[in-house]
C-alpha cells in the first residue's frame, strides 16, 4: 500500500511544475529532465498574473510568497544543463 506524499514533498513538486510553467526550467528532449534556463528574474512578474487562480497555491495554504520563495529554491538546485547529458559529454569515448 502506498504512503500518500508529505507537505514538503508536494510543495517541492508543486515549485517544480511552476518552475517548468514559468520557463525558469526546462526539461531535456532527449531525457526529460529538468535544468535551468537563462530567466532567472522571470519568476515574480510572471507567476503574479495567475497566482490568485493556481490551485497549486492551495498546497501552500494560499500563501504565494512562500510558493514563490520555493519555487526559486528548487530552480537554483538544478544545473544549467541536463545532468545525463553533461555526464555523457564527460565520459571518455
Amino acid at each position: 500500500m502506498e504512503t500518500a506524499p508529505n507537505a514538503e514533498t508536494l510543495k517541492r513538486w508543486a515549485a517544480e511544475h511552476i518552475a517548468l510553467e514559468l520557463g525558469l526550467l526546462c526539461e531535456c528532449p532527449y531525457h526529460g529532465e529538468p535544468y535551468r534556463t537563462q530567466r532567472e528574474t522571470a519568476a515574480h512578474s510572471s507567476y503574479c498574473a495567475f497566482a490568485t487562480h493556481d490551485p497549486l497555491l492551495a498546497i501552500f495554504r494560499g500563501d504565494a510568497g512562500e510558493l514563490l520563495a520555493a519555487v526559486e529554491t528548487v530552480a537554483e538546485h538544478y544545473g544549467r544543463d541536463c545532468p545525463t547529458c553533461e555526464r555523457a559529454r564527460a565520459e571518455p569515448e
